[in-house]
């Protein structure tokens, strides 16, 4: 895979400047997706820092490895990449 680093942050929810968390919307309003070259380990690392498995990281019927977490501030998050 041809990677480009790009910076990509997620804010903590900050009412006062209009910033709500998925939780005070009743869910996440998106779903984000990342590829990367290593899913599983991309995925160990995410929950290591506190995000919740909702679909474990499989090899799947359509050519890709891939599951979803919930960040620890609610966002929904596709981990995706080639089969092992």
């Amino acid at each position: 895979m041809n990677t480009l680093l790009t910076p990509f942050r997620v804010s903590p929810a900050v009412p006062s400047w209009g910033w709500l968390s998925p939780g005070d919307l009743g869910g996440s309003a998106v779903l984000l997706e990342i590829e990367v070259d290593a899913p599983d380990t991309a995925g160990e690392r995410i929950i290591a820092h506190g995000a919740e498995v909702v679909v474990p990281i499989e090899n799947r019927p359509f050519g890709k490895r891939s599951g979803r977490v919930r960040d620890p501030f609610g966002h929904l998050w596709i981990i995706t990449g080639e089969l092992c």
